[in-house]
């Protein structure tokens, strides 16, 4: 039978339209042969086995009828169930069973997935296997005029399932078990175990393979029971949670600006203002970078807000790529060796990156509650560097106007730096070097769209992405416009242009003094820069973990395990050899920059198609509910600019030289690559 595209989704486990034509069709069809099989009464075994299979919709030929009527019903029993109607299906074809299985009367069977069952099961009579679901979420579930979606359910071969159980989507009950009668199997791996009557039962999966944060590890209302065997064979996963589902609205507005601020606001604005200099040239054509990364951030971020209030539910921009922490690693060991007025080798810098990023592998790996504890302790201390960095800009302008302040602006140096012509003095208009510029830029507001990732867990979804969104991009663009405003009144840009990544330092040594500006403010950054990589490691370990789980990563089974410690060892390591050889291998002057730029270049691609999907989806669905809809100048924005971001390796810089003093458009032939 033709499968529509709801018909795949369907069976893929996504939202689909259940009012889908050919969907329709065979529900009905499916019905038509219930009634006809649960008509049958006492019919022989050869018709209700023929009744059967129009059901199911398997179109073997029966064997040729034997006279004698015993051994003509035993020509089915190596080869169809026995079931004993009355029966109700929904799809029919999704379901499959085994041979020797006796289905009891009265058995429900919601196939929106695949059900299996195997050979050798006993059913009870008034069984029902739910493998259909709605969204929790009431904005996307709207009654009969939203989506559903499914999950599979597999019973393994020598089963006994007692009467009026009931085994709900996503369940696996192991060869061999027994489920007790008035059961309630909500979820996970049942095996081997006879569960109490009229007990409400919440499987908990003993697979090494279990995801460490997934729901199944929140809390249940009900006792688990700890499952398990050795001898069955570890199953392939399925999804934990359907879209549109939520463990709870626990995040208040607050908590979801929070959440963005914290994102975007990293080690970015302490690391790439110099390089930013270094590519453009001038203050004034620096500030207009700045200008045009902050209309693209938000051009991104309508784009972001649009999917979000559409589908309000978690998961954003999703993509399967080798990620690293590596710039972070960088940023800490400048840093921190600044701040202690050592004259670093190359060697030196790289091993002291590496040395955190192990440090902090062990930690997550072997001890996770107190990687958790002083990864949270570290955010205090991000917390105070950005309400440094606001106010510095603030401080600086108020002393020149009101106070004096020649020893931090000499007077001549703050006359020229406001005269039209310096601003623009020594300006490269190259787009090959712009672009790298951009995409540090763009780096500095990464996150904006980080509440995607949460809106299952977020009270009153649309209204806060309506909100939330825009208000963490002024309170981001603000504080990068005062922090700049900070740089290049105080320092002056050739040592800017010469900090590489060490701005901030120059900035609070100047302002500060020796002691606090060059010695404690500088370790702060290294401090934040520490916790950002134990909060990413921590994240990129899980997604990592999943992927194996997935079936994406070779050794599958040794990657997605949490042995010995309850940790992601697999995924810890997954994340650590790419951050390593990315530190190693570039030369050391050059590697933060580098490091930027591959992580901007391919993100263009992915940028691209998120949004020319949002056009695609606006032509194929233009009735689709859509509480925020992005401009659409914004929409071709970001186009012609990805694309132009695209096309920037293609254009050599002058005399071939880019931000790096290797190959200039290097940083693209690798971020392709990955």
């Amino acid at each position: 039978m033709a499968q529509s595209k709801e018909w795949q989704k369907m069976l893929r486990g996504e939202l689909y339209w259940a009012w889908d034509e050919d969907l329709q069709a065979n529900r009905t069809r499916c019905k038509q042969a219930c009634e006809a099989f649960n008509a049958a009464g006492s019919a022989t075994r050869r018709r209700k086995v023929e009744l059967w299979r129009n059901i199911v919709g398997d179109t073997r030929p029966l064997p040729p009828v034997n006279p004698d009527p015993e051994e003509d019903e035993n020509l089915f029993e190596e080869t169809d169930p026995f079931i004993d109607g009355p029966i109700s299906v929904d799809h029919g074809l999704n379901f499959k069973v085994g041979k020797g299985t006796f289905l009891n009367f009265n058995l429900l069977v919601l196939d929106t997935c695949l059900i299996t069952i195997g050979e050798n099961v006993l059913f009870g009579p008034n069984v029902c296997l739910y493998g259909a679901i709605h969204p929790l979420d009431p904005a996307v579930r709207r009654g009969l005029k939203g989506p559903e979606a499914g999950k599979e359910i597999h019973i393994e071969d020598d089963v006994w399932i007692g009467g009026s159980v009931q085994i709900l989507a996503g369940v696996r009950v192991g060869r061999g078990s027994t489920v007790g009668a008035g059961s309630v199997v909500t979820k996970g791996e049942c095996h081997y175990k006879c569960h109490a009557v009229r007990q409400r039962v919440s499987i908990m999966e003993q697979s090494e393979r279990q995801p460490l944060l997934s729901s199944s590890s929140r809390n249940n209302d009900s006792q688990p029971i700890s499952l398990g065997d050795p001898r069955v064979e570890i199953p392939t996963e399925f999804p934990e949670n359907l879209p549109g589902s939520s463990p709870g609205k626990n995040l208040t507005w607050t908590s979801a600006y929070i959440l963005v601020v914290s994102r975007v606001i990293g080690s970015g604005i302490f690391a790439t203002p110099g390089s930013i200099v270094k590519s453009t040239g001038s203050i004034g054509l620096t500030l207009l970078v700045w200008i045009f990364g902050t209309i693209l951030a938000a051009c991104g971020m309508a784009i972001s807000m649009e999917y979000g209030c559409m589908l309000p539910r978690s998961g954003g921009d999703k993509a399967v790529l080798l990620g690293f922490t590596a710039s972070n690693c960088i940023i800490f060991a400048k840093y921190t060796l600044f701040a202690l007025s050592v004259e670093p080798t190359d060697l030196q810098h790289k091993a002291l990156a590496v040395g955190l990023l192990t440090t902090i592998i062990i930690i997550h790996g072997r001890f996770l509650k107190t990687g958790i504890a002083i990864q949270n302790a570290l955010g205090w201390v991000k917390i105070f560097l950005i309400g440094a960095m606001s106010l510095t800009g603030i401080w600086v302008l108020l002393l020149r106007f009101f106070g004096n302040s020649h020893h931090i602006i000499p007077q001549e140096s703050f006359t020229s730096t406001l005269s039209w012509d310096y601003l623009w003095e020594g300006s490269n208009w190259s787009w090959g070097l712009l672009s790298t510029a951009i995409f540090k830029v763009m780096y500095s507001y990464a996150g904006l769209n980080n509440i995607n990732n949460v809106l299952n867990e977020v009270q009153n979804p649309v209204q806060t992405v309506k909100t939330v969104c825009p208000s963490a991009l002024l309170t981001a663009g603000g504080l990068y416009l005062l922090a700049n405003t900070s740089y290049l009144l105080v320092v002056p840009i050739d040592d800017i242009k010469n900090s590489g990544e060490l701005v901030a330092a120059l900035l609070f040594e100047r302002l500060f003094g020796d002691h606090i500006g060059r010695t404690l403010l500088p370790l702060a950054i290294a401090i934040s820069a520490a916790g950002n990589v134990m909060v990413v490691t921590f994240a990129h370990a899980r997604v990592n973990q999943e992927i194996a789980r997935q079936g994406f990563l070779p050794w599958q089974n040794l990657l997605s395990s949490s042995r010995p410690f309850g940790t992601p060892l697999g995924g810890l390591l997954v994340h650590y050899i790419p951050s390593v050889l990315v530190i190693s291998i570039p030369p050391q002057g050059d590697v933060y920059n580098f490091i930027l730029d591959v992580e901007g270049y391919p993100g263009q691609l992915f940028a691209l198609a998120i949004t020319v999907g949002l056009l695609i989806l606006r032509y194929r669905e233009p009735n689709r509910p859509r509480p925020f809809k992005a401009w659409l100048p914004a929409i071709w924005i970001r186009i012609v600019v990805c694309l132009a971001l695209l096309a920037a390796p293609f254009i050599p810089p002058p005399n071939w030289q880019g931000d790096v003093d290797f190959f200039y458009a290097t940083y693209a032939i690798v971020g392709i690559s990955v």
